[in-house]
């Protein structure tokens, strides 16, 4: 078998078919809000987020990591409409970046 970055094979009843899982990156998961416009998409939560002061990280998912005024980094779950505090602060924030399970939890990297 060649040696690849996938995972082992998922038992599956249907020998034919053999799928893999791989780990994606968090680049893969994040997306590159650099042409986004922003403040479109803010504008739809301006109810929820007028304390925000920027952007952190947008997932490909379409969720938002976003500074408060105070520096605490929040999590805005665009499906639910639910704002989360999820670190003191933006380097916090970085070092939980690391963190395999936290990162399946944002960026329901399960799910790809």
């Amino acid at each position: 078998m060649i040696q690849t970055s996938f995972q082992q094979p998922l038992n599956c009843t249907n020998k034919s078919v053999v799928r893999y899982f791989m780990k994606l990156t968090l680049n893969e998961l994040r997306k590159d809000i650099t042409n986004v416009d922003i403040e479109d998409i803010l504008s739809c939560w301006q109810w929820k987020v007028a304390d925000m002061k920027a952007v952190a990280v947008m997932s490909c998912l379409g969720d938002l990591f976003l500074v408060g005024k105070e520096n605490s980094v929040y999590w805005l779950q665009t499906d639910s409409g639910d704002l989360t505090k999820v670190s003191d602060d933006l380097q916090q924030f970085e070092l939980y970046l690391n963190d395999e399970d936290k990162v399946d939890n944002w960026f329901l990297q399960h799910v790809w």
